[in-house]
């Protein structure tokens, strides 16, 4: 969960169109990479590094969702 700071901070990011879509390109890019990468790998400890990061980048792409979910709440209750 975003504390009311953080979510106000990252709102003009996650709802600004063009800056919003430069990142969300870059991470899938970035995500496509690891799952290439994670396909290939015989180490098992790269492996779970690997997929850790993948879970970054997957939350990291929920971002905008989140925040603006976050925000609603923030509103609905008056805080």
């Amino acid at each position: 969960m975003l504390n009311k700071e953080t979510c106000q901070t990252l709102l003009p990011l996650v709802n600004s169109q063009a800056p919003w879509d430069s990142l969300k390109a870059h991470l899938q890019g970035l995500k496509n990479s690891l799952q290439d990468q994670l396909m290939k790998e015989q180490s098992d400890l790269e492996m779970r590094r690997l997929q850790g990061k993948l879970q970054l980048v997957d939350h990291l792409l929920s971002l905008k969702d989140e925040v603006n979910e976050q925000q609603k709440v923030y509103l609905d209750s008056g805080n």
